[in-house]
C-alpha cells in the first residue's frame, strides 16, 4: 500500500511539472506533504533535506556567481579568446573550451549569461553568423559543469543526497575521472561536427538580408514626415533595420514597402531588427515610439534593455497585460523576439513563452533594480559596458579563496559560505543583492526533493521498480544495469529540470545497485553526470534556453547536434564507469 501512495505521489508531481501546473518547489512540497499526511513519510524525515548541507553550499554559490556577474566585463577578454581567425572550427574551440574549464568551478548560467554578448559582438566584426558559436558555448558549459563538485547544483544534490541514504558525499573531484573523458570527446565532436550539424541564422529567415533579428518595433512618423516618401525620409537601407512594412490609418498593410511608398498621416511603420539599433531608431529619423496600453511614456533618462524569459511561473504563457508588465517591473516592452517567428501585432495580447527576447525601455535604474531577482534568465543594457579592474581583482581572490578552502579540507558548505561572505565584505556586493541572488524557490525544491526521494526509498517503491529494471536489463549484466539508468535518467532529464530528474531517479538507482551488488557509488556519480546532459530541447537546460533566443534558433536545431551528443556521451559513460569500477571483463 505505502508503495502505491507513493507511486501515486510521483505521477502527480510529473504530470504537474512536465504540463507546468505549478511551479517545481510547489509540486514537490505537495508531494511531501501528501506522504507525510498518509503516513508513508515520517515529519523528522520530511525535514530532513532543509537541514541539508548542499543548500548552504548552493545558496553560497548562487552569491559568487551573482557578484562574478556583476563584476566581470568579458568583451575585452572574448576578443584576445577568438582571435581574428575566421575558421568556424577554430572559433567554435577558442569558445568552448575556456567555458567548459569555468563552468567546472562557477555555476554554469552566469558563465553563459557574460559570453552570449561577446560572442555576438565578436560575430558582426568578422561577419561570421553567432549562431554557429551559441549552441555550442551552451553544450560546452553543460559539459564544464560535470567536472567537478560545484560545476552545477545538480552535483550538489547527488552529494546530498549520498549522505541522506547513509553514504560519504562525493569529494570535489570525485565525478573528474569519468567526466573529463566525456568532456573531451563532447568539445571535440563539437568542434568538429558543430560547422556542418548547426546552421546559419541570421536571427530570422526573411528574405530582406538587412534583418539581423527580428525584433518588431512599431513607430509613428512626426508631422514633418507626413506627405514624403520613405526614400526622402531616409528610412531606406538602414543599419541593421528594416521597415517590414506600413499600416495606414484604415488597417490596409503596405508590404513590401517600396521607395516611393508615401507616409500619410495615421500611419504605423512597422520595423524589423536589431536591438541596438531599434533602440537608436525610436531617437532619430523623425519617428516616436508607438505605446501599447503595457506601454509607457518615455522620457530623456530612458535606457533600452535586452531581456530573456526564463521558466518563471508568473510570465510563461502569460501576456504582458496579464503579467501587468508596466506596473511592476517599471518598463516598457517594445518589441518581442521568439527563435523561429516573426512577432507583431500589439505586443499586449502576446503569450510569452521561456526564451523570449524583450527589448524593453525603462530608468536608468532598471538593470539594478531586477538584476538581482530571478525573473529572467539575464539581462544587458544596450550600448553599456562597464569594466572595474579592482573589483575583477576582488573576485579572483574570492574565487581563489573558494577553492583554496576545499583543495585544503575545510568542508565545502563552509567553503563556500566564507567565499559568499567575503563578497559582501569587499562590497563587491551589497547584503540586499546578495540575499536576492539566491534562488529560493531552488532550494526549497531540493529541500522537498530530498524528502520524498526519502519516501521512495522507504516506501518500497525503490525496489519494486529497480526489481523491473533488473528484470529487464540484467540480462546483460551491472553493465545494462547501468545503461539502464543512463537511458531513464536521460528521458527525464529533457522533459523535466536536471536537478529534479536526478532526485526522482536516485532512490530508485540505488535500490537496483543493492540488489544487483552493484556499487551504489557508480549509480550515483551516473546520475550526477547524466541528469546535466540535456542537449536535445532548448527548454530542457537553463543555458540552452538563454541561447535558444539569442541565436534566433528553431527548435530542430538543437536536435541535429543533441542527439549525436547524447548517443556518444551514454556509450562512453557507460564504457568508462564500467571500467572505472571494474565490472567490464
Amino acid at each position: 500500500m505505502p508503495e502505491l501512495i507513493t507511486l501515486f505521489v510521483l505521477v502527480a508531481i510529473f504530470i504537474a511539472l512536465f504540463k507546468e501546473l505549478v511551479s517545481p518547489a510547489v509540486a514537490f512540497l505537495a508531494g511531501l506533504a501528501a506522504l507525510v499526511i498518509t503516513g508513508v513519510v515520517s515529519p523528522t524525515d520530511a525535514l530532513s533535506g532543509f537541514s541539508n548541507d548542499s543548500l548552504i553550499t548552493i545558496a553560497s554559490l548562487f552569491v559568487i556567481a551573482k557578484a562574478m556577474s556583476n563584476t566581470i566585463n568579458l568583451n575585452a577578454i572574448a576578443q584576445k579568446a577568438f582571435g581574428k581567425s575566421k575558421n568556424i572550427s577554430a572559433g567554435i574551440a577558442r569558445v568552448t573550451i575556456p567555458v567548459a574549464a569555468s563552468s567546472a568551478f562557477v555555476n554554469n548560467t552566469p558563465v553563459v549569461a557574460m559570453f552570449i554578448n561577446p560572442i555576438i559582438n565578436w560575430s558582426k566584426r568578422h561577419n561570421i553568423p553567432a549562431s554557429k558559436f551559441l549552441i555550442p558555448l551552451s553544450y560546452a558549459a553543460i559539459l564544464g559543469g560535470t567536472l567537478t563538485l560545484i560545476g552545477t547544483s545538480t552535483n550538489l544534490v547527488v552529494s546530498g543526497l549520498l549522505v541522506d541514504f547513509g553514504y560519504e558525499p562525493f569529494s570535489f573531484f570525485e565525478l573528474t575521472k569519468a567526466s573529463l573523458p566525456l568532456v573531451i570527446i563532447g568539445l571535440g565532436i563539437i568542434i568538429w561536427l558543430g560547422p556542418k550539424l548547426i546552421p546559419e541564422r541570421n536571427f530570422a529567415d526573411y528574405d530582406n538580408d538587412e534583418i539581423e533579428k527580428d525584433f518588431v518595433f512599431d513607430t509613428k512618423p512626426r508631422a514633418d514626415l507626413v506627405g514624403q516618401t520613405v526614400a526622402h525620409a531616409k528610412l531606406r537601407n538602414l543599419k541593421s533595420v528594416f521597415l517590414a512594412e506600413i499600416v495606414r490609418k484604415n488597417n490596409d498593410v503596405v508590404s513590401p514597402v517600396q521607395p516611393d511608398t508615401q507616409i500619410r498621416s495615421g500611419d504605423i511603420l512597422r520595423f524589423s531588427g536589431n536591438a541596438t539599433s531599434l533602440a537608436e531608431l525610436a531617437d532619430h529619423h523623425g519617428l516616436t515610439l508607438v505605446e501599447d496600453k503595457h506601454a509607457r511614456k518615455l522620457d530623456s533618462s530612458s535606457v533600452y534593455v535586452e531581456a530573456v524569459v526564463g521558466h518563471n511561473m508568473s510570465m510563461a504563457d502569460k501576456t504582458l497585460a496579464e503579467i501587468g508588465f508596466r506596473a511592476k517591473y517599471q518598463a516598457a516592452v517594445l518589441a518581442i523576439f521568439r527563435a523561429g517567428e516573426k512577432i507583431g501585432g500589439s505586443l499586449g495580447s502576446i503569450k510569452l513563452k521561456p526564451g523570449d527576447s524583450l527589448l524593453l525601455v525603462g530608468d536608468d535604474h532598471f538593470v539594478d533594480r531586477w538584476n538581482d531577482r530571478n525573473d529572467f534568465l539575464y539581462m544587458r543594457q544596450i550600448g553599456k559596458a562597464k569594466t572595474n579592474k579592482k573589483a575583477n581583482a576582488l573576485i579572483t581572490a574570492t574565487i581563489l579563496l573558494t577553492i583554496g578552502l576545499i583543495l585544503f579540507g575545510v568542508p565545502l558548505y563552509i567553503a563556500a559560505l566564507s567565499g559568499a561572505l567575503s563578497t559582501i565584505v569587499l562590497k563587491l556586493l551589497t547584503t540586499s543583492q546578495a540575499r536576492n541572488a539566491i534562488d529560493f524557490d531552488l532550494l526549497i525544491m531540493i529541500a522537498a526533493a530530498i524528502g520524498v526521494a526519502g519516501g521512495v526509498s522507504s516506501s518500497g517503491l525503490a525496489e519494486v521498480v529497480s526489481s523491473s529494471i533488473i528484470d529487464y536489463f540484467g540480462v546483460f549484466g551491472l553493465v545494462g544495469l547501468l545503461l539502464g539508468v543512463i537511458i531513464a535518467t536521460t528521458i527525464l532529464t529533457e522533459i523535466i529540470t536536471n536537478v529534479t530528474a536526478a532526485s526522482l531517479i536516485f532512490p530508485i538507482a540505488i535500490a537496483t545497485a543493492v540488489q544487483s551488488g552493484g556499487d551504489p557509488r557508480m549509480f550515483a556519480i551516473t546520475i550526477a553526470i547524466t541528469a546535466s546532459m540535456s542537449f536535445i530541447s532548448p527548454l530542457g537546460y537553463q543555458t540552452n534556453t538563454m541561447v535558444y533566443s539569442a541565436g534566433g534558433y528553431k527548435f530542430s536545431d538543437f536536435m541535429r547536434m543533441g542527439i549525436v551528443l547524447n548517443i556518444v556521451t551514454t556509450l562512453v559513460l557507460t564504457i568508462l564507469l564500467a571500467w572505472y569500477f571494474g565490472i567490464l571483463g
